[in-house]
């Protein structure tokens, strides 16, 4: 039972690694812009995170249908058919991401007016359009964690994945 426990503890603690990268991502970067840049980047920045959200939340549904199969060919051995639902998991994302941001990186200027009005702040087009290439690279990212969690080795996944997503607040 402690073998199983500290197994458990330290996927835990691994976990953990990438949660915390993720809020100094986001929330690290909100707050530098907020400091350096001023209220109105910072109001740019936060509708560019908007469209991000947005798209990553219809995103992950699509990708959490694909988890409990990953990990189920994962344990039973049929590596075959693991492999083949991993990679229409990861074109599946690609192409609807692709289809959710496309308008953002042709035109954002014309969504952004639909949609906030002629109230947008300064530069929102360029940030909306450099947030949707990271939701593109960031769709690949959900069934490729799932296919690595579902192995039980995280740990070099995480540290890298930490190091990564954190580098996004010191750059």
């Amino acid at each position: 039972r402690l073998q199983r426990f500290c197994q458990q503890g330290g996927f835990l603690l691994w976990s953990t690694l990438s949660t915390v990268a993720n809020a100094l991502k986001y929330q690290g970067v909100n707050v530098l812009v907020n400091l350096y840049a001023g209220v109105p980047y910072n109001a740019t920045w936060m509708v560019a995170l908007e469209v991000c959200f947005g798209v990553g939340l219809l995103i992950g549904n699509f990708q959490q249908a694909f988890q409990s199969r990953l990990v189920r060919h994962w344990i039973e051995g049929d590596l075959a058919m693991f492999w083949r639902l991993l990679a229409l998991a990861l074109r599946g994302s690609f192409l609807m991401t692709s289809v959710c941001v496309a308008p953002f990186l042709v035109c954002p200027h014309h969504v952004l007016t639909l949609w906030l009005g002629n109230v947008s702040p300064p530069h929102a087009a360029e940030f909306v359009r450099c947030i949707a290439v990271h939701c593109l690279l960031d769709a690949l990212t959900g069934p490729l964690t799932t296919a690595i969690v579902a192995t039980g080795r995280i740990a070099r996944y995480q540290i890298g994945v930490s190091i990564a997503m954190g580098s996004g607040f010191f750059l």
